[in-house]
């Protein structure tokens, strides 16, 4: 098969991810996958790169800077549509519904090609939209972002969704539970992965003796000030106890933490030295606020963790609920500084439990979340979509 998907998303930034994980699986299985994505930084020129051998990655230009350059813009959209122009592929998955992506999939839709939609982030009315700090900014986004998300969902032939919020979404929305695959972010396991815990400090020069708390990436506002806030009581009662924040992170470290050298930041690093930093944690927190934002989605981060091997706390929020019930990977606590900072303290003190939830972390995403595990149910999707549009 040639397999096409279409992301809003910069190269290397957010769902991006997830659909690299899907190409690459797929193409080691024989498929050829085509990439359309945003560039990072051209504003004129469309690039083409091929790498791991059945894979192209298209980036199209885009007008806006930043953060804006997230699914909007016109002229990313007009360079899209003429390079699709007389490209033949058997299906199109697309991830997301901002205009970058959807009138694209339309128009291929024109061709006859069937077409799948991905929802892994509930962007509209009750999502992240709400959780904009600027009013002005969320009004007005607001009806945009909804009208995007939900008109054009029953355009599609099939539905991925990252988590149960979502589909019960599609469901309200008019598609078919029969024609909704719930599909989870995995991971692409690396064969050094998990490193020792010393030997990982030895690399990067930290203190053995420190206890350290991971944290990975991006995040909320409100979920930073409750990391933030939790951190904050922990260190008043155990000065050894550290913060690392791994890879980009977009909020003020300064602003947030009353006692910043206590955080240890590492802003971007290649991915072998993120391997290391990650590595040289006690264990990961995943704060997250019981909001629509977090319920409509399936942090990528959570299944990261599970692959470095150590305990987890986090909130009972969305699907991440049944994950720690099922597998004793970690704690979940309320979401609030205190229940956090309490909880966090008490598992820090169990050290044969810290070791099993690690393993059983470690065993769940090798079980369950690699991409080869999660690729066979789209494999299977899209072979039967496009024996059944072959017939018609």
């Amino acid at each position: 098969m040639h397999i096409l998907f279409i992301t809003l998303n910069q190269v290397e930034k957010g769902t991006f991810f997830r659909v690299l994980g899907f190409a690459k699986e797929l193409s080691s299985r024989g498929h050829k996958v085509t990439i359309i994505a945003t560039s990072r930084k051209s504003k004129i020129k469309v690039k083409e790169t091929r790498f791991e051998n059945n894979i192209l990655l298209v980036e199209m230009p885009d007008l806006f800077n930043g953060p804006l350059r997230s699914g909007w813009d016109l002229w990313n959209i007009i360079n899209r549509i003429i390079w699709l122009r007389n490209k033949k592929f058997d299906l199109v998955h697309s991830f997301e519904s901002r205009p970058t992506v959807i009138f694209p999939s339309l128009y291929l839709k024109k061709r006859k090609i069937p077409i799948i939609m991905d929802w892994a982030d509930w962007f509209g009315k009750g999502g992240s939209v709400e959780e904009r700090e600027n009013p002005i900014v969320r009004f007005l986004l607001r009806p945009i972002e909804t009208f995007f998300e939900e008109k054009f969902r029953t355009k599609a032939d099939f539905h991925t969704v990252i988590c149960t919020e979502l589909r019960d979404k599609l469901v309200c929305l008019g598609v078919s539970i029969n024609n909704i695959l719930l599909i989870r972010n995995g991971v692409d396991l690396r064969t050094e992965i998990p490193i020792n815990k010393i030997h990982a400090r030895e690399i990067l020069n930290i203190d053995k003796e420190m206890i350290i708390i991971g944290w990975l990436g991006s995040t909320f506002k409100k979920d930073a000030i409750l990391m933030a806030t939790a951190f904050e009581i922990i260190s008043k009662q155990n000065s050894n106890v550290f913060l690392l924040i791994a890879g980009y992170f977009n909020h003020d470290i300064k602003k947030l933490f009353n006692n910043s050298k206590k955080i240890i930041e590492t802003g971007f690093v290649d991915q072998e030295v993120l391997d290391y930093y990650l590595s040289s944690v006690d264990l990961f927190w995943l704060p997250l606020r019981n909001t629509k934002a977090n319920r409509g989605r399936f942090p990528f981060k959570l299944t990261q963790y599970m692959m470095f091997g150590k305990p987890i706390v986090s909130s009972p929020v969305g699907d991440i609920t049944d994950i720690f019930k099922k597998d004793k990977i970690g704690c979940l606590v309320p979401d609030n500084p205190e229940d956090y900072a309490i909880n966090t303290m008490i598992i820090l003190e169990q050290k044969e439990t810290m070791v099993l939830m690690g393993q059983n972390a470690r065993r769940l995403v090798e079980r369950d979340f690699t991409w080869k595990v999660i690729s066979n149910e789209l494999e299977a999707l899209y072979i039967t979509l496009v024996e059944r549009n072959n017939k018609l």
